[in-house]
């Protein structure tokens, strides 16, 4: 193995590992597409969390600064104190590059690279970076002395994609860019988002588009298995099954079970086992349908017909709903639920253990300054 394929196999891994075990560690926060004053200020308080067993220190370190923020940030802070398990349920977060550059985001004395290498942030682990110029990002953190860092080692390239057309426009030139990462030493994060007009043809239609995306792939060289591949086909799926309310265990049980097994079977028809990874992407919203939590939880019982690792993507339309959250928390001084939380949730699906009932003692509200928080 070459020493490229060395370094790219050791940044997949970083994200899947644990998969066997039924860790945590196969969750990406995509922030990418926040830019709103609110959001930018809840993605602040991410980035700015302590580590665990460090906010005493960190209280220290920080006070003058903490003192200063207004009352909006401080009560979004404190929720993150009182509930720091973030870091502990994902495996990476992804951000758009001109978000570095944000003076309420980050240090404006400290470049990008720096504050991730400096920060006590959950980022430790990996950055993903959204952006469409691998190479010339490679040449920026080279310049910086950053590329065989453990934070800085990924990029997101993102394709939409028509169903039912014969040929996409964009194909070619994403997948040369994929390329280009791996070429770079930086492990490339594929994400490809369907759309559909005809959702009676998903089965077949999805099957093509896969295939035709993997031979695009095979013909820029790339080497998929040092790729993870994003889909937003269960969403998709979940669309042509039939929106139906469902009530009970017996009704779920009989939905995931048809769910899962029209998703495994278009990948299994369509996308090499060799692939480094899964990762299913969701822009339905928080729990708008129990139906992708009860998906997940069902994977264990394909386990060993499974050849990739498998993991999700939280897009920003769920952390949206979390921020408005926040900003009805600061109205109306009650309480909120925090991504933390939510995060335990996929947690407990990715280890078959999520029940309705468990959900009820996960996301319980929780009180603006208290110190009792759900981080146990």
């Amino acid at each position: 193995m070459s020493s490229t394929t060395d370094v790219l196999k050791i940044q997949i891994t970083a994200l899947t590992e644990c998969y066997q075990d039924q860790s945590h560690k196969q969750v990406i926060l995509d922030f990418s597409t926040f830019n709103e004053e609110a959001q930018l200020n809840y993605l602040k308080s991410v980035l700015h969390q302590p580590l665990i067993g460090q906010e005493k220190e960190y209280y220290e370190t920080h006070k003058e600064k903490l003192e200063d923020l207004n009352n909006f940030e401080q009560q979004i802070l404190e929720v993150f104190y009182n509930d720091l398990v973030m870091k502990d349920y994902s495996s990476a977060m992804i951000l758009a590059k001109e978000q570095f550059f944000r003076k309420q985001i980050l240090d404006d004395k400290k470049t990008p690279l720096e504050f991730f290498q400096t920060t006590q942030s959950i980022l430790k682990r990996a950055c993903v970076i959204k952006d469409e110029a691998p190479l010339q990002l490679a040449e920026e953190l080279k310049k910086h002395g950053y590329q065989n860092k453990p934070s800085i080692q990924f990029v997101c390239l993102k394709l939409d994609y028509e169903l039912g057309k014969q040929q996409n426009e964009n194909l070619e030139s994403i997948c040369q860019k994929v390329r280009d990462c791996q070429l770079s030493n930086l492990a490339p994060i594929f994400d490809v988002q369907f759309k559909t007009e005809n959702i009676q043809n998903l089965f077949a239609d999805a099957q093509i588009a896969y295939s035709t995306i993997n031979a695009a792939l095979l013909d820029k060289e790339v080497q998929t298995e040092y790729m993870i591949l994003c889909t937003n086909i269960v969403d998709l799926a979940i669309q042509y099954l039939g929106d139906v309310q469902l009530n009970g265990d017996n009704q779920y049980k009989s939905y995931s079970n048809k769910l899962n097994y029209f998703v495994l079977k278009i990948l299994f028809n369509s996308i090499p086992p060799s692939y480094g990874g899964i990762f299913f992407t969701f822009d339905r919203g928080f729990v708008q349908s129990k139906k992708i939590l009860h998906f997940l939880n069902n994977l264990n019982k394909f386990d060993i017909y499974i050849a990739w690792p498998l993991g999700v993507k939280l897009n920003a339309r769920l952390f949206d709903e979390v921020v408005k959250s926040y900003s009805i928390v600061q109205r109306q001084q009650s309480a909120t639920i925090t991504i933390n939380q939510i995060l335990k949730l996929f947690q407990n699906c990715f280890a078959g253990k999520y029940k309705d009932e468990e959900e009820q003692e996960v996301l319980q509200p929780i009180k603006l300054g208290s110190t009792s928080s759900s981080s146990s």
